[in-house]
């Protein structure tokens, strides 16, 4: 009796059997294989972005609680003169938006919990 699949059955062994011989084996679908455990993971561009967004967020946390503790003229002066010692410093450092921002969030939150 001639069963018409199987052309396509051997034709489905021959490629399981090469790719035996590559080291690959068979994976079903939906469950992880060899393949799964040996593929190099890819780094993702997503890492260091977020890095990066983590730290300017500590970074203006901490300017904004150093605004909030000392008041707006003391931050000044400490500014100031850290600008005629170090200029990148004192520009990194001056109150910005965000900092006074992050200040008032920090006063309304300290009015809140009493």
């Amino acid at each position: 009796m001639y069963d018409p699949n199987i052309q396509d059955f051997y034709e489905r062994v021959g490629r399981l059997n090469k790719a035996h011989a590559r080291g690959l084996g068979f994976e079903a679908e939906g469950l992880r294989g060899r393949s799964y455990y040996r593929r190099p993971k890819r780094i993702s561009v997503l890492r260091p972005l977020l890095l990066l967004v983590f730290l300017a967020a500590v970074g203006f946390g901490l300017k904004g609680t150093a605004y909030h503790v000392l008041g707006p003229h003391a931050f000044a002066e400490r500014v100031a003169s850290l600008q005629v010692d170090e200029a990148v410093s004192g520009r990194f450092l001056s109150a910005d938006p965000v900092t006074q921002w992050v200040a008032r969030a920090i006063e309304r939150a300290m009015t809140l919990r009493g």
